[in-house]
């Protein structure tokens, strides 16, 4: 990144306050998942259709990512109860061992005299439960809103959310990039995890091409269900269509969420997602 200034920001300093800021709407529960309008619809829908559709792409991602997480257990679980109790080939003649006669090797169950009991058979594991490490496919971060509608030259502010859903993070990295035309960042405020921060922030701005980054470092892992981990607060300088507010994802400098140094974020490890962008509508002055 060009003209980079790195700004080391102690916690007593986390809280930046704009000038001016508009808040934000919270969104609406989402109503399913529907299909990527065209750039012709998004212009011809209002600011509560844009919110609602960005907040069914978050829960389609959540849905999917659950059901996926589902299946596998459902065939781990199938994989192991198979290797159990693997039967011998159809069609094979066993005979009954003589007393003092070692059994015999290969894929055969141990006989058992009827006058015996038969030994017990090992419990069978339960499916394993996720942990942190293992919450790859239910994290996500997001802006809220998702759209905003604002006017030539107003403030308004856009909340960086995280949901891991039932796992845990301690670690985050967010790279942003923006149309520096368009929209100018004033501040990013930290305080909504300022308690929770282990040692500084990590902070590079070059919104002047652009593109803002900072890691976060939690003392410990903590829960994050639709939470915000910082507020940006934005000018809006010229009018346009769509000016979007994008995560980068991918490269050296990548958006990530970690627990315990391993990255959680999206559906897999290096898998291209996990973030929802956000959309800025900007009107001309009257």
């Amino acid at each position: 990144m060009r003209n980079q200034r790195r700004v080391i920001i102690p916690l007593t300093l986390l809280l930046v306050i704009a000038t001016a800021v508009c808040l934000g709407q919270n969104p609406t529960p989402p109503q399913g998942p529907e299909p990527t309008p065209t750039l012709e619809q998004l212009r011809a829908m209002s600011r509560e259709e844009r919110i609602k559709l960005h907040q069914r792409r978050i829960e389609q991602i959540i849905q999917e990512n659950k059901r996926r997480q589902e299946e596998e257990a459902r065939r781990a679980a199938a994989a192991r109860q198979q290797g159990i109790t693997a039967p011998s080939a159809p069609g094979t003649s066993l005979p009954l061992p003589q007393p003092g006669a070692p059994i015999p090797q290969g894929p055969v169950q141990v006989y058992t005299p009827p006058t015996q009991t038969a030994p017990a058979q090992p419990a069978q594991a339960p499916p394993q439960q996720p942990t942190a490490a293992r919450s790859e496919a239910r994290s996500i971060i997001y802006l809220r809103p998702y759209d905003s509608v604002v006017n030539e030259g107003e403030t308004f502010r856009t909340d960086i959310m995280v949901d891991c859903k039932d796992g845990m993070a301690d670690e985050f990295v967010v790279v942003m990039r923006f149309p520096a035309r368009n929209l100018n960042l004033l501040a990013v405020d930290f305080s909504p995890i300022a308690d929770y921060l282990l040692g500084n922030v990590e902070y590079v701005d070059d919104s002047q091409n652009g593109e803002v980054s900072f890691h976060l470092r939690l003392q410990q892992l903590q829960k994050f269900r639709s939470r915000p981990i910082a507020t940006c607060y934005w000018e809006a300088l010229a009018a346009t269509d769509l000016a979007e507010i994008r995560f980068v994802l991918g490269g050296e400098d990548s958006t990530d969420i970690r627990a315990n140094g391993t990255s959680i974020l999206g559906t897999a490890p290096g898998a291209p997602d996990g973030v929802v962008n956000g959309t800025v509508l900007i009107r001309p002055k009257s």
